[in-house]
């Protein structure tokens, strides 16, 4: 309990110190391996790493698609905890349903690459983005994205991201934000909202998040309801660069950790969407994250 005060009272030293030595008692406490990671994270160091490697499946009840699969492996190195330097991959393999109801096998490739450089301090950071999301099968999906997305402490976390997609038949602009506010070392409740608008026209989000913090674990539930199309997360670096509309979510998402700066990261996402022609549409994501902290 010392040890865990010291570090919430940004004092990483004296808390590496605690848990080293209730490491060298019971070298099998969880709360204490993941303290000291986080200890050692917060000291100061003229290179800081964070690195992670996602896998998600995507199943969709869908007129045209059925399944789909992402890789993304991502890189973020601070410099004298103040520069921020980024860069994140995906790699998409999806299928259509033809109109004669076959589907097709995985095998078209969807790309996206976003880099990010920004300036970051406890108390706030600020980024800007750069994302190129291209297909070789389909080459009217070509899109640019630029952005910028901010942190500022406040009673928990108050976040914020301004983007635009340039797509070839069209640009969509979005704002987006977040607070989630802590109202114990457990457990902390936000609200999120969004404006976007776009070559399909106006659009927009409202939600919220809960989330539980233990030592051994954490668990988030989320949901909001939407009307937005070719919605770009620069929080993800991710686009959504269809057609459909996002008419709601809800997703439950954890982090296990595994000592040694490692941790698990499942989740699981719904989506509620609307095609080009007004059918219903599901999809359900599920996804793998290996987390890194060095």
């Amino acid at each position: 309990g010392l040890a865990w005060s010291a570090l919430r009272g940004e004092d990483p030293a004296a808390a590496a110190t605690g848990f080293e030595a209730l490491l060298a008692l019971d070298p099998a406490n969880a709360s204490a391996r993941e303290g000291l990671a986080l200890a050692r994270a917060a000291m100061p160091r003229a290179v800081r790493a964070w690195a992670s490697l996602w896998t998600s499946a995507q199943l969709y009840a869908h007129p045209t698609r059925r399944a789909s699969f992402s890789l993304t492996p991502s890189l973020t190195l601070t410099f004298g905890d103040r520069a921020l330097l980024g860069v994140t991959y995906r790699a998409l393999s999806y299928g259509y349903v033809t109109a004669a109801n076959q589907r097709t096998p995985l095998g078209s490739w969807q790309h996206e690459l976003f880099v990010t450089a920004g300036y970051v301090r406890p108390e706030f950071t600020a980024q800007l983005h750069y994302g190129h999301v291209w297909d070789a099968a389909n080459p009217a999906l070509s899109a640019h994205v630029v952005g910028l997305s901010g942190r500022v402490s406040l009673r928990g976390e108050l976040r914020a991201e301004l983007s635009v997609s340039a797509y070839r038949d069209g640009v969509w602009g979005r704002a987006w934000g977040s607070w989630e506010a802590r109202l114990s070392d457990a457990w902390s409740l936000g609200p999120s909202v969004s404006a976007q608008v776009g070559a399909s026209g106006f659009g927009g989000s409202v939600g919220a998040s809960v989330t539980l913090r233990q030592p051994r674990f954490s668990l988030t539930l989320a949901g909001r309801v939407s009307d937005e199309t070719r919605m770009t997360s620069l929080s993800e670096s991710m686009t959504f660069a269809t057609n459909d509309s996002i008419r709601g979510a809800l997703s439950v998402s954890g982090r296990v950790p595994l000592g040694r700066g490692l941790a698990l990261a499942p989740s699981y996402e719904w989506l509620r969407l609307e095609t080009t022609d007004g059918a219903n549409a599901d999809a359900h994501f599920f996804t793998l994250g290996l987390t890194g902290a060095w």
